[in-house]
Order: C-alpha cells, then sequence, then structure tokens
C-alpha cells in the first residue's frame, strides 16, 4: 500500500466522469468533496495482503493526522503509485476496509467515488507536512 498524503487549507473534489477501464462500483458513499483544514489522501492498494498492514497504515494516518492538526481526512483512491495494481475488486475491498477502519476508530473520514475521474482544486499551505509519501509497510533498510 502507498499512500501519498496532502495538507489542504481548502479542498474541493468533483466526480466528473466514470471510469471506462474498470467496472462500475455500486456505494451509497463517496461523493463530491468541500472541505477547509484537512488531509487529503492519495490511497493506491497494491493488492489483498495490503490487508495485513491497515493497523501500520492507519498509525501513519494518525500521525500525520497530528503534525498538521486537520479537521478531516479524505481518501482519495489513487491506483498510479505502483506497477502492482490488483484486480479492482480487490482494491475496492481494501480501500474500503480501511475507511471502515478509520470510522471505526473515530477519525472524521470521508471517501471519493472508486473509480472515477475527479476535478480538484486544491489549496496547500507552506508546512513541513504539506506532501508526504508513505509506503506500508515500511521498507527494511539494510545496513
Amino acid at each position: 500500500m502507498r499512500l501519498l498524503f496532502f495538507y489542504c487549507k481548502k479542498l474541493e473534489i468533483k466526480n466528473i466522469i466514470q471510469s471506462t477501464r474498470t467496472a462500475k462500483f455500486e456505494e451509497t458513499e463517496g461523493t463530491d468533496v468541500n472541505e477547509n483544514n484537512s488531509l487529503m489522501i492519495f490511497v493506491c492498494i497494491e493488492g489483498d495482503s495490503d490487508k495485513e498492514y491497515l493497523d501500520e497504515a492507519i498509525k501513519e494516518i494518525e500521525d500525520i493526522q497530528k503534525q498538521t492538526k486537520t479537521d478531516s481526512i479524505v481518501l482519495v483512491p489513487f491506483a498510479h503509485l505502483t506497477d502492482k495494481i490488483p484486480k479492482p475488486k480487490v482494491a475496492f475491498e481494501v480501500f474500503n476496509i480501511l475507511y471502515d477502519k478509520l470510522k471505526e476508530e473515530g477519525f472524521g473520514v470521508m471517501k471519493t467515488h472508486f473509480s472515477s475521474h475527479k476535478e480538484l482544486k486544491l489549496h496547500i499551505p507552506a508546512h513541513p507536512y504539506e506532501v508526504v509519501y508513505r509506503k506500508i509497510p515500511k521498507p527494511k533498510w539494510k545496513g
């Protein structure tokens, strides 16, 4: 799993076009976003095994949210951070499990629609955590 965080003073996301590359997914949530002081996270699922690392991902999300002091988290499915793209059904399932776990733990979290082309408007202030990248699980460094 790969996570790309954006600290946004102002964030607007509109789902514009359903993707033609993947099957359509029915979901009741995952709508347009209009938020202030939010942490937008591009979530890239690399496979079913990412389920094993959800707790680690949540710890990273919690840490970045504390550093940015944001009011809300917006999860955006984003396959373009890897060349190990799983089947859409797998990515959809793991993405939604992450979302559900964050909600269960009391985070103010929302998600954008899976498998759509989005229009984004961001205001990213200068900040040490304005853009942060994390790979989950963390790579083991040999030294």
